[in-house]
């Protein structure tokens, strides 16, 4: 809970709000309500991911049937630092951790346009279909 205001901060940052799905702002109500909605709800796993103390960016898992669907993103003063794939891989790996054997895929969108998060994916060896603009990235368990 004491991370809402950091997470609205990056969320409703303008540069970051262009490579949303939803790029309309975002307000802090909304956002607050959300939040602790996102935190109640056990098909999701939520983390700020921290390096050498520094809250750098955030991961969550949403659980949707058996796949569980990323949305990440990086706190943009840490933008261009290679930081992305370092967040999706370590994301990855503490969701196999908590949540063992619950799903049987995982998934992320991206528009086609936010080349960091393509090349992110694309390190990672996802597999990826593009349709109508967005890019979609599949892993099997």
């Amino acid at each position: 809970p004491e991370d809402a205001e950091l997470t609205f901060k990056w969320a409703a940052d303008p540069g970051l709000r262009t490579y949303s799905f939803s790029q309309k702002p975002i307000l802090w109500e909304e956002h607050s309500s959300w939040f602790q909605a996102k935190l109640r709800n056990a098909d999701c796993q939520y983390y700020i991911a921290r390096q050498e103390g520094k809250a750098v960016g955030s991961i969550r898992f949403d659980k949707v049937q058996d796949s569980a669907v990323i949305s990440y993103l990086l706190d943009p003063a840490f933008h261009g630092k290679g930081l992305g794939t370092w967040l999706l891989n370590t994301g990855i790996e503490q969701l196999l951790i908590d949540r063992p054997f619950s799903f049987r895929e995982i998934t992320g969108q991206v528009i086609n346009s936010n080349i960091p998060s393509l090349k992110s994916f694309e390190k990672l060896n996802f597999e990826k279909t593009e349709t109508e603009g967005v890019v979609t990235f599949k892993r099997t368990i």
